[in-house]
């Protein structure tokens, strides 16, 4: 009898309040969650492309990730448990490491997206 393991593939999780993913950086991979409040941050900067926040999530992963390497990195790389992306981190980058031009370059877009320009009021 032979005995087979399915490697489990961890892939992004939307459960209604928040999406839950997983980046990787220098230490290894870590798990990640951003709020709906966020994603609404992120799907304002875009408008014309509505409000299915998985979508969202989905065509600006790069983006998003690029913040948590950023979150990341303002904690000096430790941290215990899940890295929290909200609204605010969106809003507001962490300082230091804040996710400028290398972190908000979507391929997608062929361009660098300016947050200053499109922050709530």
């Amino acid at each position: 009898m032979q005995i087979q393991f399915q490697q489990r593939v961890l892939r992004p999780n939307w459960d209604g309040r928040m999406m839950l993913f997983r980046v990787m950086v220098e230490e290894g991979w870590i798990s990640c969650s951003i709020s709906r409040s966020a994603l609404i941050e992120v799907a304002a900067c875009f408008p014309g492309e509505g409000l299915d926040l998985p979508s969202c999530f989905d065509r600006h992963r790069l983006l998003i990730d690029g913040v948590a390497r950023s979150k990341h990195t303002a904690g000096g790389g430790r941290m215990s448990g899940r890295l929290h992306i909200w609204a605010d981190d969106i809003v507001e980058p962490p300082p230091g490491n804040a996710p400028t031009a290398a972190a908000l370059t979507d391929p997608s877009l062929d361009q660098i997206v300016d947050y200053t320009a499109c922050r709530s009021a």
